[in-house]
């Protein structure tokens, strides 16, 4: 998808769904990598974009459901 071009003049795009305000692919892996570098903020658990595509994964394809607050917390902080 590709960002309209914003001219002198120009209206920004409305954003009407969820997918509109998603970072890329790209740019979670890099937010991910800088808290995990980060002296002061709290490090995920998910120090990579792989290692929360594995997370998402076995959220999945587990054998129980879990509400996306109890994976989605632990994987993009650490509590301890």
């Amino acid at each position: 998808m590709t960002k309209p071009k914003q001219g002198r003049g120009t209206r920004k795009a409305r954003k009407t769904t969820m997918a509109d305000y998603a970072m890329s692919f790209e740019r979670l892996g890099q937010w991910i990598s800088k808290r995990a570098r980060s002296p002061t903020l709290r490090h995920p658990r998910a120090t990579s974009l792989s290692m929360l595509d594995g997370a998402v994964a076995a959220v999945v394809a587990g054998p129980v459901s879990m509400a996306s607050e109890e994976w989605v917390c632990r994987a993009m902080r650490d509590f301890g």
